[in-house]
């Protein structure tokens, strides 16, 4: 019925739950609201659409956030004089970490809504995400920098034909824009022989949407983000 995110339980420190098959929501209330109890907070992503709103918000569910999926041609892009001045630092290379409070705060996040949530402990779920996909997979992981100063840094995963670029995030005291940051990084990934890039980001984050519209990006489809809290 419900699967326990075993990731965001342990971050959070506390049972947290995410529903695979929206279908079941329409099961009897009684069952439904036992079933959620057992968790702290719960999550569903689906397509605009899948699911009746009207009975997800008489179970206590709202809308977190909006997704939208794109994909980028990799080895489309140009380079510029102002992106060739970039250095990248690959983990598989030179390995890295990433401080929680290295990163720039994520302000467009569906977990704010969690009573009692602060920045810090966002910013340390991105951290420890970032430290999953260092480990999974550090050829794709890149830090991008400019003199001697960290700008930024891309995490990405292969995933069959396509690479997944999971997180992507600017350092809290860069000085460069973060298209140049993303356009760096998508130039080193068409270097190291991948050819499409795909990923999510939320609607609300207007500067990603530029940025990788900018880049020629097809944007493919959007997924809802629904939360349970007691």
């Amino acid at each position: 019925m419900i699967d326990e995110h075993a990731f965001n339980a342990a971050w959070y420190g506390a049972p947290t739950g995410i529903v695979r098959d929206p279908a079941w929501l329409a099961s009897p209330v009684d069952e439904v609201r036992t079933e959620l109890a057992r968790f702290a907070w719960v999550e569903m992503r689906c397509p605009p659409g899948a699911v009746d709103r009207a009975r997800l918000a008489s179970l206590g569910f709202f809308v977190a956030d909006t997704q939208i999926r794109f994909r980028l041609g990799l080895r489309a892009l140009a380079s510029t004089p102002s992106v060739e001045a970039f250095a990248l630092r690959w983990a598989d290379q030179a390995p890295f970490e990433i401080p929680a409070d290295a990163m720039a705060p994520f302000n467009h996040e569906p977990y704010r809504h969690v009573p009692g949530m602060t920045q810090a402990r966002l910013d340390d779920r991105y951290a420890r995400w970032a430290a999953l996909l260092l480990a999974d997979s550090p050829a794709t992981c890149v830090r991008v920098e400019y003199g001697d100063q960290i700008q930024g840094w891309f995490f990405s995963k292969p995933e069959g034909p396509r690479l997944r670029m999971a997180l992507a995030m600017n350092a809290r005291d860069a000085v460069a824009s973060g298209l140049h940051v993303y356009q760096a990084a998508a130039l080193g990934y068409a270097g190291r022989g991948h050819a499409v890039g795909e990923a999510t980001f939320s609607a609300h984050n207007t500067a990603v949407l530029n940025i990788y519209a900018h880049l020629g990006a097809r944007f493919v489809s959007t997924e809802d983000r629904w939360l349970w809290i007691p």
